[in-house]
């Protein structure tokens, strides 16, 4: 996906190697909708963040216009 999300394990976003706050995500992903109108978000959570931060991310990308995202998990 040319959306990768990083969600640190103390809650720092980073959008495609961007350090940005969830105001800037949701713009981002807005801009990222009409560029990528097919792509699915890849979110990549750490398991210490909290789920707040997971579901204030899923919103944006719901008002942004996602229906899916993707959530990648790495084995420990």
């Amino acid at each position: 996906s040319p959306i990768a999300i990083h969600v640190r394990g103390d809650n720092v976003i980073v959008v495609n190697g961007q350090s940005v706050t969830l105001g800037q995500l949701k713009e981002y992903l807005i801009r990222a909708k009409k560029r990528y109108p097919e792509a699915r978000p890849q979110l990549f959570h750490d398991k210490k963040a909290h789920f707040g931060t997971y579901q204030a991310i899923k919103n944006a990308a719901e008002e942004a216009g996602f229906r899916q995202m993707d959530i990648v998990l790495k084995p420990s």
